[in-house]
């Protein structure tokens, strides 16, 4: 028998309207400290003209809302000039992680979505140059659907005066809040990669083929040879571009997985119905925040006999080390990739909760 999770943790308020932005003059970029990880990383930020935080350009989480990390305030005196021809929209933190990619990077993205400007220039806090960011495919797929290139997008390396920047409060704040333009721009970055077709075939996303992340399951295997052996597409996120992975979730009409690969139903016309697998008893607030956006609904799985789910912070660095550089990460030194991911969960029973899975998707009318 199959478990609902249905422990929440986080909050999932909807505000209504648009968020506001504001104009600052003379406003101060503080860089990252790339020896850091950003949430240990307590001097970044964007700051008033004396030094102050600037309140809406804060990176936030949670309900209520904590600061993840940056500075308190500003006391540096030598300061390079952003070019004076400019008008600057701070975007916020780029976030290497797909989930927190969307989640946190695009959370700004509505202010160009709703006011495009040939003549404006979209500042990020990032540890990667410019072409870099663009390289990752979902990267250059969401940014270039809202008016984002290679050359109006930048990052200062070092302390920089800005005269003129626009801030844009979040549309989205993690574990907190969403608003109906953060629905709307992701559903025009997704417009382009329709599906004229509508399959029963169940997707099921894998992470075997993903060296390292935020959480898995150390026997997905025998998940995978039950799925595929009753008719499961099996796709690796990873090795897709987002185009096509959008294709898929307007396709098939049943999509199974774990974590933020299933949070790609926020770019479809026709999301799926999600069935997340999840590691342990809570369900993060943000699959409830993107449901809301995506207009669809997630029902978070368990089985029966439950899961020995573990927590290994001293993995956290190779997590980090894939996030910044996935392509060189040395995926084979970590063997099946556990070393690579923060939870790890071993299904009791797999064979068991495999079969339960495929009985309540044939129920929802999936096969068909």
């Amino acid at each position: 028998m199959l478990r609902i999770a249905d422990s929440i943790w986080g909050g999932a308020r909807h505000l209504h309207g648009d968020p506001e932005a504001e104009a600052h003059q003379d406003a101060i970029y503080v860089p990252f400290d790339s020896s850091k990880y950003i949430a240990d990383d307590q001097v970044w930020g964007i700051f008033a003209a004396d030094g102050t935080p600037i309140e809406a350009a804060i990176y936030r989480r949670n309900d209520p809302a904590q600061q993840v990390s940056g500075g308190k305030a500003f006391h540096g005196s030598r300061l390079h000039r952003a070019d004076p021809r400019f008008t600057y929209v701070y975007l916020g933190p780029f976030m290497q992680h797909y989930g927190h990619f969307i989640t946190a990077t695009l959370a700004r993205g509505w202010y160009p979505f709703r006011h495009p400007s040939q003549g404006t220039r979209y500042v990020v806090h990032s540890e990667d140059e410019i072409d870099r960011l663009f390289s990752y495919s979902y990267a250059a797929t969401c940014l270039e659907r809202i008016g984002l290139h290679r050359d109006n997008v930048v990052r200062f390396t070092n302390p920089t005066r800005i005269g003129r920047l626009i801030v844009p409060q979040p549309a989205f704040e993690e574990q907190h809040f969403e608003r109906n333009v953060f629905g709307d721009m992701c559903r025009h970055i997704g417009a382009p990669f329709k599906s004229e077709q509508r399959s029963a075939q169940p997707l099921y996303l894998s992470k075997q083929k993903l060296p390292a992340g935020v959480g898995k399951f150390i026997n997905e295997d025998i998940l995978v040879h039950h799925f595929e052996a009753a008719g499961f597409l099996i796709v690796y996120p990873e090795l897709l571009p987002l185009a096509r992975q959008i294709e898929l979730f307007n396709k098939h009409a049943y999509v199974v997985g774990s974590g933020s690969g299933l949070h790609t139903s926020v770019f479809c016309a026709t999301p799926p119905e999600l069935f997340s697998l999840s590691l342990s008893e809570g369900v993060n607030s943000n699959f409830l925040l993107v449901d809301r956006v995506s207009k669809t609904t997630t029902v978070h799985l368990l089985p029966e006999a439950g899961t020995r789910w573990q927590h290994h912070p001293n993995h956290v660095d190779s997590f980090i080390s894939f996030m910044r550089s996935p392509e060189t990460f040395p995926g084979t030194a970590m063997g099946d990739g556990v070393g690579g991911f923060v939870s790890l969960a071993e299904i009791i029973e797999p064979d068991q909760f495999a079969s339960d899975i495929i009985s309540l998707l044939r129920s929802r009318g999936a096969f068909c």
